[in-house]
C-alpha cells in the first residue's frame, strides 16, 4: 500500500471503490468500508476473556533502569487492581516495550501455576525487561504487562442487559 501512497486512513479514503477493487480485489471493497467505518461484521460482546493488562505511554522516552523499575511497578499495581475487579489471575506473564523508534518487543514467562501476586507479576517484568532492553541502543517509549492463561475465574460469558433511549418531545 505504501507504494500506492496509502500510509493511513485518510489516504485509503481518497480511493474510489472500483479502484481498490482492481488493486485488491475482494479485499478492496472491505479497505473502502472500513476506511468509511462502515462495518457490517456482527459484534460479540460475549468474547471470553483471554488476557488482562497495564500500559503506560511516556511523554519524554526512557533511558534510566531505575525509572523503568519504578514505572513497571506502577503498572503492576494497576494490573493487580484490574485482576481483582475481573477475579483472576494467569500462568503467562508478558513484557511489552515499544522502543522509541515505534519496534516493539514482547517477552513472556510461563510459571506452572496461576498467579495473580503484583510483586511477583512485578519481578518477573523486571527480570523480561532486563533480558530484554539495551539502553544503548534505543529509549523506551512504552511498557505495559500482561496476564494471559486466565484460570478461568472470570472466564465465563458476561451479561449484558440492552438499555432502551427514550426520546421525547420538547414542550
Amino acid at each position: 500500500m505504501n507504494s500506492l501512497g496509502i500510509a493511513n486512513g485518510t489516504d485509503l479514503k481518497r480511493w474510489l471503490e472500483e479502484d481498490l477493487v482492481k488493486r485488491f480485489g475482494k479485499a478492496g471493497r472491505f479497505y473502502y468500508k472500513i476506511a468509511r467505518a462502515q462495518d457490517d461484521r456482527p459484534v460479540n460482546p460475549n468474547r471470553i476473556r483471554k488476557s488482562v493488562g497495564a500500559e503506560k505511554t511516556f511523554e519524554h522516552d526512557l533511558d534510566d533502569f531505575a525509572l523503568m523499575k519504578a514505572e513497571l511497578a506502577a503498572i503492576a499495581r494497576k494490573l493487580k487492581e484490574r485482576l481483582d475487579v475481573k477475579n483472576t489471575s494467569g500462568r503467562t506473564i508478558t513484557l511489552k516495550v515499544r522502543y522509541s523508534n515505534f519496534q516493539l518487543a514482547t517477552r513472556s514467562h510461563t510459571l506452572p501455576y496461576a498467579t495473580n501476586d503484583e510483586s511477583q507479576i512485578l519481578c518477573l517484568a523486571q527480570e523480561l525487561l532486563f533480558s530484554t532492553v539495551n539502553l544503548s541502543e534505543q529509549k523506551v517509549r512504552l511498557l505495559g504487562i500482561s496476564v494471559s492463561n486466565l484460570d478461568g475465574t472470570d472466564r465465563e460469558i458476561p451479561v449484558y442487559e440492552q438499555l432502551s433511549l427514550k426520546l421525547g418531545t420538547n414542550g
